[in-house]
């Protein structure tokens, strides 16, 4: 166990918020003290501290110069970081404290500082900060979403990694140097790492009547193509028959796939159409899916629509529907098109009791939108506090690989991988959404052979493939332990 305390009482949510998220992750035990209560603990524990001054302390003792972060221009733009940033052996430094005009680590005998603000550093990333300050409408894409090239980590190209790993990395390290007995344990048991699986349901059936003949109608005159025409109709024809399957009705090979590699997956099931398309669960064939990936042993997760990332009654009415097929509310969500706004979007979640999150990734580049590779419980800096659900942050979507970076399936494969070796120094966490309908091969040609390469390369690399529900099972066990 150790010690942490504050100096700026002001700042103890959000300094407590940091501190309990790297003892999640290490699974140290931590007590939190007000530094005019450290005169009435022994010298002899290990004493984290952050503030402007350096408290008296005579045990082991690191101490963390706090910037001007949560000072008067807090919430505000004059608040985001100066850039081009400082670096520290290569790591983008965010918020630096002290008078050091360069960033340090420190040691004197039993006392290590540093002025490398690692509380306000790893609070910007995993809040979302620059997205609650920098909200502004002329940032924000076709779908009012906030895009990775606006964001800092794109721009000082730290993206691909996991930024507040590596902050609580030096911290680790700087507890070992003091410490040196101390050992991480196993996050993922007998695992190196952990990639978890995730589909998301966008359509169930690719054909339907209706929409078929205004497509072939379109096909026809709109784009002045016949050919296109004639075989989209063929194809219709052929799945009616049954001679074909329909090109979205991929969950029997889904499943055979991932079962032979003792995996399982998370299903995300919207439950009501909206102009995106969609579909309501009452339909047989969408029963009938559902059914069959849960009875092969797979979760069943909400793919919460497209108007509800910021209304609350949406969610509500979504989660009920979902509830009353599964019978039970226990069930985490990803927002349809990724669409987001921090922190409403969680506080909306919570209020709905949706048990985990899985959509915070930017849409348009994969990589660490949170600068995490592990779940994470969100605080609201609105309401400064944490919230009551966790956060398995996205990684990568297979459409921002192929429709925004224009990726080849190899190019595709190569980028998974790289981000796999990644997360596996870490003992960290790789969320992958594939959706159903991305096993099309006439439309995504190579891109359902990539997939089973990723499931063969986990393998091979020692990692845990499985579902969201068991990732935070694991991982919120093995911090009990």
């Amino acid at each position: 166990m150790f010690i942490a305390s504050v100096e700026n009482e002001t700042v103890s949510n959000q300094f407590q918020y940091i501190i309990k998220t790297f003892s999640q992750i290490y699974r140290i035990p931590c007590q939190i003290l007000r530094q005019d209560e450290l005169q009435n603990q022994a010298d002899n524990g290990l004493l984290i501290s952050y503030g402007k001054k350096l408290p008296t302390w005579q045990g082991k003792h690191i101490h963390i110069y706090e910037s001007t972060f949560f000072g008067e221009e807090y919430l505000t733009a004059k608040s985001l970081p100066c850039t081009p940033l400082p670096r520290y052996n290569d790591l983008p430094v965010l918020y630096l404290g002290g008078e050091g005009k360069e960033p340090f680590i420190n040691r004197k005998g039993n006392l290590i500082e540093t002025n490398i603000d690692l509380i306000a550093s790893s609070f910007f990333m995993l809040t979302r900060y620059e997205e609650v300050v920098n909200h502004v409408p002329t940032i924000l894409d076709e779908h009012e979403r906030f895009p990775a090239i606006a964001s800092i980590a794109y721009q000082e190209n730290f993206l691909h990694r996991p930024i507040v790993n590596e902050y609580f990395e030096i911290l680790w390290y700087c507890i070992k140097e003091l410490v040196p007995y101390i050992e991480k344990k196993s996050l993922w048991r007998d695992k190196d790492f952990a990639l978890c699986l995730t589909h998301d349901v966008d359509a169930v059936q690719k054909y339907k009547p209706l929409s078929e003949a205004l497509t072939i109608g379109g096909l026809l005159l709109k784009q002045h193509s016949p050919k296109k025409a004639a075989t989209r109709f063929v194809d219709n024809i052929l799945v009616a028959l049954r001679k074909k399957n329909d090109p979205f009705d991929t969950f029997d090979m889904i499943l055979n796939l991932e079962q032979r590699y003792d995996a399982t997956s998370t299903f995300f099931f919207m439950t009501e159409p909206d102009f995106s398309g969609g579909y309501c669960l009452d339909e047989p064939k969408v029963r009938q899916t559902i059914n069959k990936v849960s009875a092969a042993g797979a979760e069943i997760g909400l793919h919460a629509g497209y108007y509800s990332y910021n209304n609350q009654e949406n969610i509500n009415r979504q989660k009920g529907n979902l509830t009353k097929i599964l019978q039970h509310g226990n069930f985490g969500c990803r927002q349809h098109y990724l669409r987001w706004k921090t922190p409403d979007t969680w506080r909306i979640q919570e209020e709905c009791g949706i048990i985990y999150d899985t959509t915070l990734c930017f849409a348009d580049h994969e990589g660490f939108r949170a600068g995490i590779c592990h779940p994470f419980q969100p605080f609201d800096i609105k309401e400064n506090r944490i919230l009551n659900l966790w956060e398995i942050p996205l990684t990568i979507m297979d459409g921002s690989l192929f429709n925004y970076r224009k990726l080849s399936p190899i190019e595709g494969l190569s980028t998974i991988e790289s981000y796999i070796e990644t997360v596996k120094k870490l003992q960290g966490l790789l969320v992958l959404l594939w959706h159903n309908s991305f096993f099309d091969s006439d439309i995504y040609p190579g891109w359902t052979d990539i997939y089973e390469k990723v499931l063969a390369s986990t393998v091979n690399a020692n990692g845990l493939l499985t579902n969201a529900n068991n990732i935070l099972n694991h991982f919120i066990n093995s911090t009990s332990r």
